[in-house]
């Protein structure tokens, strides 16, 4: 039986690995997509206390059940109920440092559109960083590669690939949108 509180057990191995694996320099503000309950946020809010944390979902209950577990944090995450679609109208204004994802499958299912609203919502030189738990390690490798298609449609460049040893989950990162993407739009490329 482990010392562990009964709330820390209960939490999904992929979560308590994701967490760790976003660097403090990416961590001043961060923006989780598709935060569900607010666990991973609870995780990040544990690890790096001085980062400003956001949350969006599409789903109203699971945003209010969010702020309801966050709130007796010293610096609880905002809590957002919003698509990423939509999510450059509401947050763009200061931009994210990093943004995280997991198991959310719009980045390949329409990596146009998330393309554009993660640029809109990153500041220069962020990170996106998307994870992933496929039911097998075999699993992996395809889903990788899929995600590494995806990438140029949504205007990005495959960065680091983080494998967790205890699961069969991965991350996946996308860094800085490309000088190309950033023609295309209009942008200057961002200062070294």
């Amino acid at each position: 039986m482990s010392d562990a509180p009964a709330a820390m057990r209960d939490i999904p191995q992929r979560l308590r690995w994701f967490s760790t694996i976003l660097s403090a320099g990416h961590a001043e503000r961060v923006l989780e997509v598709g935060c569900g309950t607010g666990t991973l946020l609870a995780l990040l809010a544990e690890r790096l206390p001085r980062a400003t944390l956001v949350g969006i979902d599409r789903s109203a209950l699971q945003v209010r059940q969010a702020t309801q577990r966050l709130a007796t944090l010293a610096l609880p995450p905002r809590i957002h109920h919003l698509t990423l679609e939509a999510a450059p109208a509401v947050l763009a204004a200061t931009p994210f440092s990093s943004i995280v994802a997991m198991n959310v499958n719009l980045p390949w299912t329409k990596p146009a559109a998330a393309g554009a609203a993660l640029r809109a919502l990153l500041a220069p030189r962020g990170l996106v960083l998307l994870g992933f738990e496929p039911p097998t390690a075999s699993g992996r490798a395809p889903l990788i590669a899929k995600l590494e298609r995806a990438v140029a449609h949504a205007g990005f460049e495959v960065g680091d690939v983080h494998q967790d040893r205890a699961s069969s989950a991965f991350a996946i990162a996308w860094t800085s949108p490309t000088r190309h993407a950033l023609a295309q739009d209009g942008r200057d490329e961002p200062a070294a």
